[in-house]
């Protein structure tokens, strides 16, 4: 952590494009999400939630791209005041030189100017706990 980006990684056990969409999928994304609740798919890309520590109306936009195995998350307080602040990324294990059944995921949090330390602890170590989630999830289908 340097105060303005976080990344939480894990390896897991299972192909590459198996991990992208399961994580490219708003409808799966209550599954390992720590910081959102009351999931509500709004269209293909969009879902609205409520924020778990306070209770606030969240917006996400998903962009992936297959080709790279990444994956954008636009979140705002609004529709109309999303900003790219998540950013997934899967890299095959034939990438990193092990197996093409594993694959290496990261996740990366920009920090807003207007986050206290405090709430920026909170959103690291819900996302160290949320790539663990990921890991395990995966990992058992």
């Amino acid at each position: 952590d340097d105060g303005y980006t976080h990344i939480a990684s894990a390896q897991v056990s299972c192909g590459a494009d198996e991990a992208f969409a399961y994580l490219a999928s708003l409808e799966r994304m209550a599954e390992w999400n720590l910081n959102m609740s009351e999931i509500e798919v709004v269209d293909d890309a969009l879902a609205k939630g409520v924020v778990t520590q306070t209770g606030t109306t969240v917006w996400v936009q998903v962009q992936a791209d297959a080709t790279t195995r990444t994956i954008h998350f636009f979140v705002g307080g609004s529709r109309d005041q999303l900003v790219p602040r998540i950013m997934v990324r899967v890299l095959s294990g034939e990438c990193l030189g092990t197996m093409a059944e594993q694959c290496v995921i990261s996740m990366i949090a920009w920090r807003l100017e207007t986050m206290g330390d405090e709430r920026w602890c909170r959103l690291m170590a819900a996302h160290e706990y949320e790539i663990l989630q990921i890991k395990t999830l995966l990992e058992m289908t």
